[in-house]
């Protein structure tokens, strides 16, 4: 049986994706390496069978924004490193999954163990992300030293996502697979399929990240929520628990619109419940992007949020110049593409095949289920532990 140890830092939907996905494989003897103040024993509890922590929480994390303020200065020093490379060598797994971001503790495992590390995008990869001319020469520093020295990359978007960094110098020779998100057995729902007429109220959900700065208008979401209110659809928005309480203007607008409902965050196992109740799952952000949203990005992005929706029955609107969303619909038509222009006269567009497209996102759910697809990480990890053995 394959030893393998998971070390996240940020994400966790992406690391319970793939421990869920692995253990119903029963091939992996998996052990979580994090610390104390990320695990959620809502969500991993069951999933590993050991679970160590390389930092503890103390009275710090009471006192308010304590979170926020601890990851900012965690990323930039990071905190427990030498416990966790202790912790690592007395495990002595088969391999080391890492996932990015921040890098730092890739690095500092690379620098100090033998082990095979892969390594993953919990969320994004931050030059991709940010144009690596952005990026403060210390994280892309240790962004490119990850690339280049880990045994294998899992990420997200498509194969031209890691040619970026090859076009901006990186030599980047390990082996690396495209894996998803993919769909939550336990919590794909099947909805009746059924028509929208046009006298029907349409409900669309949007979950994940928003601004309150209109610079970012990516995530910036009232425009779009005010004119969803002027064509009388409902704009439903279930923000990160972090951005709930400072979000005044969304909330000012919710108390003022009978169309705009800003919803308190729920837990991921919830989420999905919740969004079943509405009509159109929105994956569309602003090509006026932001500080974190540029154009090579815009090419490969894929967020969790797609999975969200198709666990929970919604057809998803894509923006069209949303490149990968836009290629990924074309094969498995789980939604409807739309440009700008589009969202001036949307019913229209939302009302048409509707029942059609509830059976595809049905059907596309079942394709992307973990359990249909964990044998492919299997193998990735199998063959990165062979070609590391024979270096």
């Amino acid at each position: 049986m394959l030893r393998v140890v998971f070390v996240p830092r940020r994400s966790r939907i992406r690391p319970y994706k793939m421990a869920k996905a692995l253990k119903y494989t029963g091939k992996v003897e998996l052990i979580l390496l994090c610390e104390e103040s990320f695990y959620d024993p809502a969500l991993f509890d069951g999933l590993f069978n050991e679970v160590h922590f390389f930092t503890r929480k103390t009275w710090f994390f009471k006192l308010p924004k304590a979170e926020k303020i601890y990851r900012r200065l965690n990323e930039r020093f990071g905190f427990g490193f030498s416990k966790m490379i202790k912790k690592l060598k007395e495990l002595n797994p088969d391999l080391v999954h890492c996932f990015a971001e921040p890098y730092n503790h890739i690095q500092c495992i690379l620098k100090n163990t033998k082990f095979p590390v892969i390594m993953s995008d919990g969320a994004d990869f931050t030059g991709i992300t940010e144009g690596l001319d952005n990026v403060p020469q210390r994280i892309k520093i240790q962004e490119k030293y990850c690339f280049e020295n880990v045994s294998g990359i899992v990420h997200k978007g498509p194969e031209y996502e890691i040619e970026y960094y090859r076009l901006n110098g990186f030599k980047i020779n390990c082996p690396e697979i495209t894996w998803f998100d993919h769909c939550d057995d336990d919590l794909i729902i099947k909805k009746e399929p059924r028509k929208i007429k046009q006298d029907d109220p349409i409900h669309i959900v949007y979950t994940g990240i928003i601004s309150t700065d209109p610079s970012q208008k990516y995530v910036y979401y009232i425009d779009f929520a005010e004119e969803m209110a002027r064509q009388k659809i409902h704009f439903h928005i279930y923000p990160n628990p972090y951005q709930y309480n400072v979000a005044v203007e969304y909330r000012k607008l919710a108390r003022e619109s009978e169309y705009f409902h800003f919803h308190a965050p729920l837990s991921y196992r919830d989420l999905g419940k919740e969004v079943a109740n509405y009509d159109w799952g929105l994956w569309w952000h602003d090509q006026a992007g932001g500080d974190r949203y540029t154009e090579d990005k815009n090419k490969v992005s894929i967020g969790n949020k797609l999975f969200t929706y198709l666990e929970s029955g919604l057809p998803v609107i894509v923006g069209e110049h949303m490149e990968y969303g836009r290629k990924l619909n074309e094969e498995f038509a789980y939604g409807v593409v739309i440009v700008e222009e589009d969202i001036k006269n949307l019913k229209p567009i939302l009302i048409k095949d509707y029942n059609s497209m509830m059976i595809q996102v049905s059907n596309t759910s079942d394709k992307f289920r973990l359990s249909k697809n964990a044998e492919i990480l299997i193998d990735f990890y199998n063959a990165v532990r062979i070609k590391n053995k024979n270096v």
